[in-house]
């Protein structure tokens, strides 16, 4: 065991989700080196399967009701707080009892905004901000979106890139906002423009007294396609019918 008053020589270095640390020591008897690698992965992906069903929260996103709106109920299914004012929300299609069209893009879950009752000009104002990302050159971001229908109209999609160094905003979607088919669609920017920076996301329904807009598989993607799923910590080495109740 090294005394307290004997000093190592330590040196560290950090490449992409790796950090690298050596240390030294020499005395009488000789040399020592050690190293140590240590990946640390930080999410970068949801595909919300991880949280309850119909939750209006779901840390790490930060999710806001700005309309304040009462919301339409569905005529295929009931779920806890259908119809109550709410932004977006967790939605479970076997929960659901698996309506036709309500599918995840990939397993069962996804967040959604369901249709605001509208107030005049005023109708669905919902978002859901993410996590801090430092973003690296050739990162995208990449999500799917779909409308659960087009008879109201489609579903009406903004993205906004926030750098936190100066909470300046980015719009990526088209200008005022991007309209999403009924199909699962997937979205892709580049975020090169944000190297260097730390960055969040902010997605945003705006629809006016449409039906509901899904989110799944949110991504950042690194330029080799990486995407990271969970919070670990490694030492790889050492040494339905689309029916709108009260329409």
């Amino acid at each position: 065991m090294l005394d307290d008053s004997i000093a190592v020589d330590l040196t560290n270095e950090m490449l992409n989700d790796t950090l690298t640390f050596v240390w030294n020591f020499s005395n009488d008897n000789g040399d020592l080196e050690a190293e140590h690698v240590l990946l640390i992965i930080v999410k970068r992906a949801w595909d919300f399967e991880e949280y309850e069903a119909w939750s209006t929260e779901f840390a790490p996103w930060v999710v806001e009701d700005i309309d304040a709106l009462p919301l339409y109920s569905v005529g295929a299914f009931d779920y806890p707080g259908e119809g109550q004012p709410a932004a977006w929300r967790i939605f479970d299609f076997e929960e659901a009892g698996e309506p036709a069209g309500w599918e995840a893009n990939s397993g069962t879950k996804y967040a959604f905004a369901m249709a605001a009752m509208p107030d005049g000009a005023n109708g669905n104002n919902d978002w859901m901000t993410s996590d801090n990302f430092d973003i690296e050159d050739g990162y995208e971001l990449s999500l799917f979106a779909k409308s659960i229908t087009d008879y109201y109209g489609l579903e009406r999609l903004v993205v906004i890139v926030v750098d936190n160094a100066d909470e300046s905003e980015t719009i990526l979607t088209p200008d005022p906002y991007e309209e999403v088919p009924t199909d699962w669609t997937n979205y892709t920017w580049d975020l090169s423009d944000w190297a260097g920076k730390n960055v969040k996301v902010k997605i945003g329904c705006v629809s006016h007294d449409a039906f509901a807009l899904f989110i799944d598989d949110f991504e950042i993607v690194t330029p080799e396609g990486k995407s990271i799923v969970n919070y670990n910590f490694e030492t790889p080495s050492s040494g339905v019918t689309h029916t709108k109740v009260r329409k």
